[in-house]
């Protein structure tokens, strides 16, 4: 009999902020990417920051990896987003 392995999922997940401020738009990005990680246990994640300088990672799965940019001014943020999500893509 064959068996095939199954490559998990791989999520990218784009927030302004979950850990710097607690307004409405971070604590449902919060419940959203905790959501998604009780549905897809093995799955790995790459969860962008934009406005956050750290990340808390105690709340959230092994699996997933924060990339803050909160510490570099607005331009240099985007452009940062863009070749991180460009290099993740194509690797």
């Amino acid at each position: 009999m064959f068996t095939t392995k199954v490559k998990p999922h791989h999520f990218f997940v784009l927030i302004p902020n979950i850990f710097g401020f607690k307004g409405g738009i971070q604590v449902y990005s919060r419940f959203l990417l905790q959501a998604l990680q009780d549905l897809y246990p093995d799955a790995n994640y790459d969860v962008f920051l934009k406005y956050d300088r750290y990340a808390t990672t105690s709340m959230f799965s092994v699996r997933t990896r924060f990339h803050c940019l909160g510490k570099w001014t607005r331009l240099v943020q985007s452009l940062l987003l863009a070749l991180k999500t460009i290099g993740l893509g194509i690797c």
